[in-house]
């Protein structure tokens, strides 16, 4: 699942993510060089977790000229994104961990998949 531009109601995710048992939301940006990387790390993760838990793609634009109405860019704010790329797994609406990448892709993959316990 991914948001889409021009469907960002901040309200609706809060709703989607109390709704969810369990969510894990990625945010990236396409300007990101590790991002991609990271995205590698989500798609072979979630060969195993993702029977359990959901996941939720979110892309913050990175330009000189940022549009701040982007979705991207208002559901990071909302969720107090610092540093990109970030996961942040939820259950029953609850955060439970934030997870930044390390750069070693057994290890990323690993941390990943240990939520699924």
């Amino acid at each position: 699942m991914s948001l889409e531009e021009g469907s960002c109601d901040l309200e609706s995710f809060d709703k989607f993510l109390k709704s969810t048992r369990k969510v894990l939301v990625v945010v990236t940006s396409p300007a990101c060089p590790s991002c991609g990387y990271y995205d590698g790390v989500v798609e072979e993760a979630e060969k195993t977790i993702g029977d359990e838990i959901g996941t939720l793609q979110v892309q913050v634009p990175y330009e000189p000229v940022v549009d701040y109405a982007t979705c991207g860019k208002l559901v990071s704010e909302h969720l107090k994104v610092k540093e990109i790329p970030t996961a942040i797994y939820y259950e029953d609406g609850v955060e439970k961990t934030r997870i930044t990448p390390t750069n070693d892709f057994e290890k990323d993959v690993q941390t990943l998949k240990e939520l699924k316990k």
